[in-house]
């Protein structure tokens, strides 16, 4: 499959991100959520299949300028799994930000292993009603509550996550 990457979502239009939406539904509440999510996200990295005009790959990001980064939304259409889209799409955003002190993302115990891949390290922090509390005895995420605080997406207000972080070196 020949696929293009884009960092833009101008041209863009809800069909293009309906087959994967379809796959992906917790992307968003319809395609066309998901295109309004993507088009105010603070980056974005799509990738595409030219042969029929959609997106088979999504991921954004939400920054404070480039000290912290906190990847929203990351997912790629079961058809090109395995065909190294989500790594490229990874690469991609992580050398937009290269400079970063801080990159987190909220994941699933299961793909740590994929974000460790990058060199992303564990260090965890319980999330509930948009406020970020260290874990007891405190440790790593002492000094993060601010930062994940200012970036949590409005949907995360009642969830509980472990948290991801690539650290700078």
């Amino acid at each position: 499959m020949n696929l293009y990457y884009e960092s833009t979502t101008h041209g863009l239009d809800a069909d293009a991100l309906r087959a994967l939406w379809q796959t992906w539904p917790c992307l968003g509440a319809s395609p066309e959520a998901l295109l309004r999510q993507l088009e105010a996200s603070g980056a974005v990295e799509l990738a595409i299949d030219p042969a029929m005009n959609v997106v088979v790959g999504v991921l954004a990001a939400e920054h404070q300028g480039e000290a912290v980064v906190h990847l929203t939304l990351f997912g790629v259409h079961p058809d090109v799994h395995k065909q190294g889209v989500g790594t490229r799409l990874m690469r991609r955003m992580l050398h937009r930000f290269e400079a970063a002190d801080r990159i987190a993302v909220f994941c699933e115990p299961s793909l740590a292993h994929f974000y460790a891949w990058f060199g992303f390290e564990a260090a965890f922090a319980m999330v509930k009603n948009g406020r970020v509390s260290p874990p007891p005895g405190g440790g790593h995420a002492r000094s993060l509550d601010e930062d994940l605080q200012r970036l949590l997406p409005p949907d995360m207000a009642d969830a509980t996550a472990a948290v991801r972080f690539r650290l700078a070196s």
